[in-house]
């Protein structure tokens, strides 16, 4: 028990919140928590053993901690950045070897579950850790605080040069009564991953140096273009079935700004949108445009990253959107003094952002169902959903339950802080049996049609 007094004192001296945390916690009994055991690697190093309510697992390697963290930053350490942010603390051998690159700045470290802080103290010297002035430690219990402290982070940095490691066993151990959390981190995992993934980078750099060879104008011509006017947001979701022949009645002073997944669709009912807008970096993009003269007659709206065969090919005018957290995109738009944009992971809200970037008011959502309607997750599918894998329950407009999946669900929340940041523009959604949306107007498409 010295280690852990030791390491208790210097958490008294040097970070309070954490120390004070921990001593409205410790139990007597907290070292013979069944759930966590503390077990000798085959190397001789200690490592952790976590209970987590179905099976057990390894925090760290059985066979040699030290050398899995070596790998395990190895793969995420970048020497063109300075900061991290680190999800995870465990027993520290990722920390430490993330600390031995000399160009890290900042390190920002935050652990979910204080059972597994409370063994480290009695396992390891943290002083040894948390010494080096590049680290800040946070030990986090509710969302409330996760928020705050990570907000400040974010709000500290300079640039936006950071990059986020997940240690997954840690983030599969944060306890049950913090599911919030759970969901917050991986919310920032998709939305940071999108650009910044080892395994994309290079498939998002090809895209990236063909597109801007390809293209006629930036998407930044188009920007406070359309103030005032009505735009309509046409996603690929179920509700878009019952409403594509009423968009055909919207007067012509709205603009029709339409993902790439329903152009077909929407050509084969007579309905030309203003622009089509795409994103994905993969050749299936070719799929959504197959046998239709559409590339003659209508503007397209690309993701700088989009898949590059669309570019080429597309015979209408073609404006490029650069994007925020993609290296190649911030640095070709500072050279040209472009406005980024915020993509928000998916082509439906690229589409939103470029509608406010215009000035558009009001927006209006069609087929934004963002959950499982009539147990389909796109419009004019054939087959439907048996096995929705993880999901999430929500509520429609209607407050019955629908379910949702993670990345819909992120998606949402993306969209529920644009609403929040742009109260001077009225946004309405149609999609009524899709998941509820806050801080937007519910609305029939024959009562849009009236207003607008």
């Amino acid at each position: 028990m010295i280690l852990f007094e030791c390491n208790l004192r210097y958490l008294k001296n040097t970070y309070t919140e954490v120390y004070n945390l921990l001593m409205k916690t410790i139990k007597n009994e907290f070292l013979e928590n069944a759930d966590i055991i503390v077990e000798e690697a085959k190397n001789g190093d200690p490592t952790l053993k976590y209970y987590d309510g179905n099976a057990y697992y390894y925090i760290h390697s059985i066979y040699n901690p030290w050398k899995e963290a070596k790998k395990f930053i190895e793969a995420n350490v970048d020497n063109r950045i300075g900061d991290y942010i680190v999800f995870g603390f465990g027993l520290g051998y990722h920390v430490i070897e993330l600390l031995k690159y000399e160009f890290v700045k900042n390190v920002f470290v935050f652990e979910f579950n204080k059972e597994i802080f409370l063994n480290a103290l009695n396992t390891i010297d943290i002083s040894s850790i948390l010494n080096d002035k590049r680290v800040h430690f946070f030990l986090v219990d509710e969302m409330d605080a996760f928020n705050k402290y990570l907000q400040s982070i974010l709000n500290s940095m300079i640039s936006d040069d950071y990059k986020v490691i997940y240690h997954e066993p840690l983030i599969r151990s944060i306890p049950p009564e913090m599911k919030e959390v759970r969901d917050l981190i991986l919310e920032f995992k998709i939305l940071n991953s999108t650009f910044n993934n080892n395994e994309n980078y290079y498939l998002l750099k090809d895209n990236f140096e063909s597109n801007i060879l390809n293209y006629d104008k930036p998407v930044n011509e188009l920007f406070n273009k359309y103030r005032n006017v009505p735009a309509v947001i046409i996603a690929a979701g179920p509700s878009l079935e019952e409403n594509i022949e009423k968009i055909k009645s919207l007067k012509t002073n709205s603009i029709l700004i339409a993902v790439s997944r329903v152009a077909r669709n929407l050509l084969q009912n007579r309905i030309n949108p203003t622009y089509i807008v795409i994103s994905d970096p993969l050749p299936i993009m070719l799929e959504h445009f197959k046998n239709i003269e559409i590339h003659y007659e209508l503007p397209l709206i690309a993701l700088s990253t989009a898949y590059k065969g669309v570019l080429k090919e597309w015979k209408c005018t073609k404006y490029l959107a650069f994007q925020k957290n993609f290296d190649l995109s911030e640095e070709y738009a500072k050279r040209n003094s472009l406005e980024t944009v915020e993509v928000g992971g998916s082509v439906s809200t690229l589409a939103i952002e470029v509608a406010i970037k215009f000035g558009c008011n009001p927006i209006v959502f069609v087929g934004l169902d963002l959950g499982f309607s009539k147990n389909k997750m796109h419009a004019f599918e054939n087959s439907v959903i048996e096995n929705y894998g993880s999901v999430i329950e929500t509520i429609n407009y209607f407050n019955e339950k629908i379910y949702t999946n993670h990345s819909l669900n992120i998606f949402r929340r993306w969209i529920e802080k644009k609403i929040g940041n742009n109260k001077h523009i009225t946004f309405i959604n149609t999609s009524l049996n899709g998941a509820k949306i806050n801080g937007s107007i519910p609305m029939e498409m024959d009562e849009v049609i009236k207003l607008l």
